[in-house]
C-alpha cells in the first residue's frame, strides 16, 4: 500500500460512484452542461470567498477540523407507520420510525423504541439507511413487530434517540386497534398467549466470546382483565452489565422486566417502563424504574370527536441522569393529566425529582388550525432557587412559503439543570430558530433557516457562549432529468474567542426512469480559526436493480485544504445492499478506501491509508429462525512522526429463534 494519512475524520458529505460503463454514453451527452456548471461554480465561489475575511493563524495549530460550533439541534424522528391517531385492524402491526441528524450524526446504541411503556428495543430491527455515507451514520430506521397479538384499544409508541453531540429527542404517538365483531365472538372467556425468543451471538475474531439473550412476553386475558409479563435476560462468558461471573464462569443478568395489569378502568405497570410523559423543556423519565398507574387501561378512552379522553398517570421510581461524570439515578415522583381531541392536545404535570425533592409544575398546549399549528409549554420549579422556562413553536403557510419557528428560554434559576434541553444554561439561556420552505410551480425549491443560542442572560458568568447559523438552499430543474442546486451556510461562534465558517455549495443531479441517479457537488469552505480554505468535490452514482431487489451505490470524494495547515483527502466507498426478507435486517457489502495527508507548519508530513471490507448476510430459515453472519477487515498504514501498519479484523455469527 502507498503511504497515506490518518483516516479518522468527522462525517463529511460525499457522493457515489459506480461501474457505469453501460451508461457512459448517456452521461457524456450531458458532460458539457455538468462541466460548465462546475466551472461557473468554481469561479463564483472563488470570487465570493476572497471577500470573506479570515483571521490570522495562531502560532500553534491544534486541529484542522472545523471550529467548535455547537450542534444544538436534536435528532429528527419521523413516524412511518402506523400514523398518529389512525385505527387499524391488524393486531400485530409493524411499528416503524426513522431517526436522522444532519449535523453530528446519530448514536446507534442510543436509539430505542417503547410500546405501551415497555422497552422493546432488544427485539427491534435497527438499520442504517445511509450506508453509502463516508463517516458517521446520520440516518437510521427502527422497526418492531409485536411477538404476540395486541389487544383492541389505544396503544402508545415512543422512539428516543441521541446524536453524537448529546442532544436528545423523544417522539410519542398513539394508534388504535379496532375490536372486530368476529374476533369478539370467537374470543374465549380466558386466553393465554406467550412468546420466547432466543438470540445467540458468537464473536470469533479478534476475541472469541459469546452471548445469549432471551426475550419473553406473555399475556393472560380474561373477561375485563389482562395480565402481562415481559423480561429480557442475558447469559455471556464476558463482563457486561455485571463485572463478576455469578453462574460458574458465566455472567447471567436480568436486563429488564415489566409486569402490568389492565382492566376496563385502570392500568398498573411495574419494572423497567417508560412513563407517558412528553416535554420539550425538561428531560425526565429516561431509564425509569418504578411503578405507574393510569386510568382507562391500555385501550384508553376515545371521544366522539376521534380524540382521546382525559388520561391521568401517577408514577414513582428512579430516573437516570447523565449530568456531571457518569450516570446516576434520582428519585422521581409525578402526576400528569392530558386531554386530546382532533385539534387540541393539553397536558398538565407535577414532578418531584432528586434528593432535594425539587418540585416542577408544567403545562403544555397544542392547537391545530387550518392555517397551521401552535405549541406552547411552560414550567416553573420550586427548589432552592425558584425559576422556570417556556417554549413556543408554530408552523403556518404565509405568502406561498411554509414557515415554522421555535423559541425556548430558560431562567438562570432553572430548577433542574441536569435535565435541561440546552447544553449550556449557566446564567440562563435561550435558543431560537426560524425556517422557510418555498415550492415553485415549475418544481424549483427554496429553503432557508436562521438559528441562534446563548447563555449567561443575567451576566453572572465570566464568559457568554453564543452561536448563530444561517443557511439557504435553492434547487432548480433542468431538461432531460437534470437538476441543479446551490447553497450557503454561515456560522459564527463566540466563546472565549470568536470563530467563523462559510461554506458555498453548487451541484448537479440526474435521475433516469430506470433507477440510475448521478450526483456531482463542489463545496468551498473558509474557516477563520486557522485561516484555512477547503475545496471538496463529491461525485456519486446509484443504480437500482428492481428485478433483483438490489441497490448499488458508490461515492468518490476528494478535498484539498490550504492555509496554515495543508493537506489532501481522497475517499472511495462502494456498497451493495439487498433485503431478502421483510422481517430481518438487510444484507450488504461495503468496500471503502481512504487516503489522507496533512502538513502543519514545520512538522513532518503525516500520512494515513485505510482499506476496509465489510459485509453482513442476514437470512431466514423457516418462520421462526433468523441468521446473521457479519465480518470486517481493515488494512491500515500510518507514517509521519511514528510509522506503523497492521490488519484489524472481526467476525461474528448470530442466530435468533422463536422457541414458542
Amino acid at each position: 500500500m502507498n503511504k497515506g494519512m490518518k483516516a479518522a475524520t468527522k462525517a463529511e458529505k460525499s457522493f457515489t460512484l459506480d461501474n457505469a460503463w453501460g451508461s457512459s454514453r448517456r452521461i457524456c451527452s450531458c458532460a458539457g452542461k455538468i462541466l460548465a456548471t462546475l466551472a461557473i461554480t468554481v469561479l463564483f465561489a472563488l470570487v465570493v470567498m476572497r471577500a470573506v475575511p479570515a483571521r490570522a493563524a495562531e502560532e500553534e495549530i491544534v486541529s484542522s477540523s472545523p471550529p467548535p460550533f455547537t450542534d444544538s439541534e436534536p435528532p429528527r424522528i419521523t413516524i412511518i407507520q402506523p400514523l398518529e391517531g389512525v385505527t387499524i385492524v391488524d393486531d400485530r402491526p409493524w411499528l416503524e420510525g426513522q431517526v436522522s441528524d444532519a449535523e453530528s450524526g446519530v448514536e446507534r446504541d442510543a436509539i430505542s423504541i417503547i410500546v405501551d411503556g415497555v422497552d422493546v428495543t432488544a427485539a427491534a430491527l435497527i438499520e442504517r439507511m445511509d450506508l453509502q455515507e463516508i463517516g458517521i451514520a446520520k440516518e437510521w430506521r427502527i422497526r418492531y413487530q409485536p411477538q404476540v397479538a395486541l389487544p383492541a384499544g389505544r396503544h402508545r409508541v415512543q422512539i428516543e434517540a441521541v446524536d453524537m453531540a448529546g442532544n436528545r429527542s423523544r417522539r410519542q404517538w398513539h394508534f388504535v386497534i379496532a375490536a372486530t365483531p368476529t374476533a369478539a365472538e370467537q374470543r374465549p372467556e380466558a386466553s393465554f398467549d406467550a412468546s420466547l425468543t432466543s438470540s445467540l451471538g458468537i464473536s470469533l475474531f479478534p476475541l472469541r466470546k459469546f452471548g445469549q439473550t432471551f426475550k419473553f412476553s406473555s399475556y393472560l386475558q380474561s373477561q375485563g382483565n389482562r395480565l402481562s409479563l415481559q423480561f429480557v435476560a442475558s447469559v455471556a462468558d464476558h463482563p457486561g452489565l455485571i463485572s463478576e461471573p455469578n453462574f460458574g464462569h458465566l455472567y447471567v443478568h436480568l436486563d429488564q422486566y415489566a409486569l402490568s395489569w389492565q382492566n376496563k378502568y385502570f392500568a398498573a405497570q411495574h419494572g423497567d417502563i417508560s412513563i407517558p410523559f412528553d416535554s420539550g423543556l425538561i428531560q425526565v423519565g429516561a431509564g425509569f424504574k418504578g411503578t405507574c398507574l393510569s386510568n382507562g387501561g391500555v385501550g384508553g378512552s376515545v371521544t366522539s370527536e376521534g380524540g382521546l379522553g382525559g388520561q391521568w398517570n401517577l408514577f414513582q421510581g428512579t430516573s437516570a441522569s447523565t449530568y456531571g461524570i457518569g450516570i446516576s439515578s434520582m428519585s422521581t415522583l409525578g402526576a400528569t393529566y392530558s386531554w386530546q381531541t382532533e385539534k387540541v392536545k393539553n397536558q398538565f404535570y407535577l414532578l418531584q425529582v432528586g434528593d432535594n425533592k425539587t418540585k416542577v409544575l408544567g403545562a403544555q398546549y397544542d392547537f391545530a388550525l387550518k392555517q397551521g399549528m401552535l405549541r406552547s409549554e411552560f414550567i416553573y420549579g420550586f427548589g432552592e432557587q425558584r425559576g422556570g422556562a417556556f417554549r413556543i413553536q408554530g408552523a403556518t403557510a404565509l405568502g406561498g412559503i411554509f414557515w415554522d419557528a421555535d423559541l425556548m428560554m430558560l431562567q438562570a434559576s432553572y430548577p433542574l439543570i441536569s435535565m435541561s434541553p440546552l447544553a449550556a444554561v449557566e446564567g440562563g439561556g435561550y435558543q431560537y430558530a426560524i425556517r422557510g420552505d418555498k415550492l415553485f410551480a415549475n418544481g424549483d425549491r427554496l429553503n432557508f433557516s436562521y438559528s441562534g443560542l446563548a447563555d449567561n442572560l443575567d451576566g453572572s458568568a465570566e464568559v457568554t457562549r453564543r452561536s448563530q447559523s444561517l443557511q439557504a438552499n435553492y434547487t432548480g430543474q433542468l431538461a432531460y432529468g437534470f437538476s441543479w442546486n446551490t447553497g450557503y451556510q454561515g456560522r459564527k461562534a463566540d466563546n472565549y474567542n470568536s470563530s467563523q465558517q462559510h461554506t458555498f455549495r453548487i451541484g448537479v443531479q440526474h435521475k433516469s426512469p430506470d433507477g440510475r441517479n448521478l450526483n456531482s457537488n463542489l463545496l468551498i469552505t473558509s474557516q477563520s480559526t486557522n485561516n484555512a480554505m477547503q475545496y471538496k468535490w463529491d461525485v456519486g452514482y446509484t443504480k437500482n436493480f428492481e428485478q433483483y431487489g438490489l441497490k448499488t451505490t458508490g461515492r468518490l470524494q476528494y478535498s484539498l485544504e490550504s492555509g496554515a495547515r495543508q493537506g489532501s483527502d481522497i475517499g472511495l466507498r462502494l456498497t451493495a445492499e439487498k433485503a431478502f426478507f421483510q422481517d430481518v435486517a438487510k444484507s450488504y457489502f461495503v468496500l471503502a478506501y481512504r487516503n489522507q495527508e496533512v502538513i502543519s507548519g514545520a512538522d513532518p508530513a503525516r500520512n494515513s491509508e485505510q482499506l476496509n471490507l465489510e459485509c453482513s448476510l442476514n437470512l431466514k430459515a423457516g418462520k421462526y429462525n433468523a441468521f446473521s453472519l457479519s465480518g470486517k477487515v481493515t488494512f491500515w498504514e500510518n507514517s509521519g512522526t511514528i510509522s506503523s501498519h497492521g490488519v484489524d479484523y472481526g467476525l461474528s455469527l448470530s442466530w435468533q429463534a422463536q422457541i414458542f
